[in-house]
């Protein structure tokens, strides 16, 4: 994400709805190994950070009603032995975005989506 597009390590969703290239209502989290995460938005141009690599992916739909259960879902999807082993490679990362659609459904609780290159 360019810097002029942060304000004070806050996302400045003035500035990023300006550009064509980003898509402001579908945040992603690319979260690393070592749990540190990087903020990302699907986009169209070139200018870009990071592009996930084409292959297979497993995921996991979450229903969250509070932050911490995200955090506890991604610990799990973690843990599962059949992921990691997908994340034991250096260039590893979860993909985490709210699934909007399946969101629309609920009330009082968000839709996740966990993902990681197989």
């Amino acid at each position: 994400m360019p810097d002029n597009l942060l304000a004070e390590e806050q996302l400045n969703l003035l500035e990023i709805a300006k550009f064509d290239s980003y898509q402001p209502e579908n945040v992603c989290y690319l979260i690393k190994s070592n749990g540190n995460y990087d903020t990302c938005f699907p986009g169209k141009s070139d200018d870009y950070h990071y592009v996930m690599p084409k292959g297979d992916y497993a995921y996991k739909n979450v229903l969250i009603q509070e932050e911490q259960e995200l955090y506890n879902q991604i610990e799990s999807f973690k843990n599962d032995s059949f992921i990691k082993n997908a994340l034991s490679t250096d260039n590893s990362v979860i993909l985490c975005y709210e699934n909007i659609f399946s969101s629309l459904a609920y009330n009082q609780a968000t839709v996740f989506t966990l993902e990681v290159k197989l």
